[in-house]
């Protein structure tokens, strides 16, 4: 709701958009209930009357910035405390929206899919994440210590201030830099267009301010201040899931007659409810046989299996071995190692292992 610039000499009209009977000056524009964001309330300026925008503009419409230590945020609202210099202006509430946004505030539609938070996110996994980004009335880049807090996209040749990006990689403290193509960086200025972003996820994921560095280099840089929307930060429930994913113990060693190899056979237990992409078996095994050159001494032997999609729930996956010789045992140490491609890198999620199996291998009828 909105109060108009007419009828402003009614203080109860004030009072019931605040929800409150109050009607003293000092009481309605101290009042909890007043919604910092609306560019237009009471502030903490040196005028009798009669405030215009710019007045309002230059002590950042009442903003500041609070903690820098985590992306400048909290921003908190002054209000004016009376007096000479703070006087209380009833006239403030002029154009006073009580509904109104921060400066940047974020619509998620769908994370990975996912369309009610929690958003179960995958850490060190790239996020798809849907959203719109919605521009309040306080222009944010006013606010004292936030010029370079800018919502509309920059795409000068030169360069500067302007666009918002996801950020993963880092966590909300550091002082790390942070680059994105140009496709990867959005504005404010469309209230109704919705984007999309895949972002990595080593840390909570959220809406930086980005610099762009012009044309020679084509990309953005973080500045390291968050959207001035802080609810969006607890929707997302960061899950280690390779703490969900586990290779079940006792895997199965045997010679397979067919493949003319010995094979592992081992059972996964996926529990984290996401189906993993791209994933394979490593092994690095030792072979020990009363026929080699020198039993006891041995190298190492390292192979990997083909790639293959891990499903949820419980699943059967197996990887051949080679051996030394036919007609006699051979003893195996084994360690399995399940690892899942994430961009050029491989990563661990799990691991088993044999210790000292005997497995003897038949000479051909």
């Amino acid at each position: 709701m909105a109060i108009q610039d007419t009828g402003i000499g009614f203080r109860s009209v004030v009072g019931t958009v605040l929800g409150t009977t109050a009607t003293n000056e000092g009481v309605l524009c101290t009042h909890p209930n007043v919604n910092m964001w609306s560019k237009w309330k009471p502030i903490a300026f040196p005028k009798v009357s009669g405030l215009t925008n710019a007045d309002i503009e230059s002590v950042g419409s009442g903003l500041i910035e609070g903690d820098t230590t985590t992306g400048g945020l909290p921003i908190a609202y002054q209000k004016p405390v009376g007096g000479a210099t703070q006087q209380f202006r009833i006239g403030d509430f002029r154009n006073y929206k009580h509904d109104a946004l921060p400066p940047v505030s974020v619509n998620i539609i769908s994370v990975d899919g996912q369309t009610v938070p929690p958003y179960r996110v995958r850490i060190n996994y790239q996020a798809t994440i849907v959203f719109k980004l919605i521009a309040g009335s306080i222009d944010p880049s006013t606010i004292p210590n936030r010029n370079n807090c800018v919502r509309v996209k920059n795409t000068n040749p030169s360069g500067g201030f302007g666009g918002i990006s996801w950020i993963g990689e880092t966590t909300a403290s550091t002082a790390a830099t942070v680059n994105r193509p140009v496709n990867e960086v959005f504005g404010t200025e469309l209230l109704d267009v919705t984007f999309t972003q895949l972002v990595r996820v080593n840390n909570p994921p959220r809406l930086e301010y980005m610099e762009y560095l012009g044309d020679a280099n084509g990309s953005y840089e973080n500045t390291r201040k968050w959207i001035e929307d802080q609810e969006y930060l607890n929707k997302f429930d960061l899950i280690n899931y390779t703490e969900e994913i586990n290779f079940m113990p006792n895997p199965t060693l045997f010679y397979d007659q067919i493949v003319d190899r010995v094979t592992a056979f081992l059972n996964i237990n996926n529990e984290s409810g996401f189906v993993i992409n791209t994933v394979r078996i490593r092994a690095r095994y030792t072979i020990n046989a009363s026929s080699m050159p020198d039993p006891g001494v041995f190298e190492d032997i390292n192979i990997i299996g083909a790639t293959f999609e891990l499903p949820t729930g419980n699943n059967g996956a197996s990887i051949n071995l080679t051996y030394y010789q036919q007609g006699e045992t051979q003893t195996y140490t084994a360690y399995f190692f399940l690892e899942e491609r994430i961009g050029n890198d491989w990563v661990q999620l799990s691991s088993v292992q044999i210790f000292n199996k005997d497995i003897y291998i038949p000479i051909p009828a």
